[in-house]
């Protein structure tokens, strides 16, 4: 207990001492932002949970499912992105930018068709975005990395996976979380 007591007031001094501005930022609670999805999209998550189909006024063609595991991957990805022309979380996440205007923001999704609607809802309010997600090479990951912290209203929209880890994001504060990953510790990253 005491040299783990030793080493970090170590680390914590090192911190300071190597980016002064740690010691006056503000630490910011989480805030959940709540938005509700349209009846036609209850109804239809309701009728995929008990007949593993979903059925839906905007889709061409109803989708079957096979077990309750895709059941449960399906039914998070309808939360994020019905397949309504409204989309009440991407609608939010536009409203949010707008009072960032200025400031570089880190928006993370944990599916891919998530993180290109959400890319295409930030390219919408004109700031500068790349997306990262397990179709991009490293060096467009780079890329991404170095517009986000050359630009002052640069905006990364990733997966969880793919910049959960190894990514230094430090040139701003705030994080948007669209979608959160099943384990915790995915998110601490």
């Amino acid at each position: 207990e005491r040299f783990r007591s030793e080493m970090d007031r170590y680390s914590l001094r090192r911190l300071v001492a190597d980016i002064p501005q740690l010691s006056s930022l503000e630490v910011l609670p989480p805030e959940d932002i709540w938005v509700r999805l349209s009846k036609t999209t209850y109804e239809a998550m309701k009728k995929l949970k008990r007949d593993y189909i979903l059925e839906h006024p905007d889709l061409d063609t109803p989708e079957a499912f096979e077990s309750g595991g895709h059941v449960a991957i399906r039914l998070r990805q309808l939360a994020s992105v019905p397949p309504t022309v409204d989309n009440p979380k991407l609608n939010a996440l536009k409203d949010l930018l707008e009072e960032l205007e200025g400031q570089r923001v880190i928006i993370f999704c944990w599916f891919r068709e998530t993180a290109k609607r959400a890319a295409a809802a930030v390219r919408s309010k004109k700031r500068p975005v790349m997306l990262a997600t397990g179709d991009q090479t490293t060096q467009q990951k780079v890329a991404a990395i170095d517009l986000y912290n050359q630009e002052p209203n640069g905006t990364i929209v990733a997966t969880i996976a793919a910049m959960k880890e190894g990514a230094n994001l430090q040139a701003g504060h705030t994080v948007i979380f669209l979608e959160e990953a099943d384990l915790p510790a995915d998110l601490d990253q």
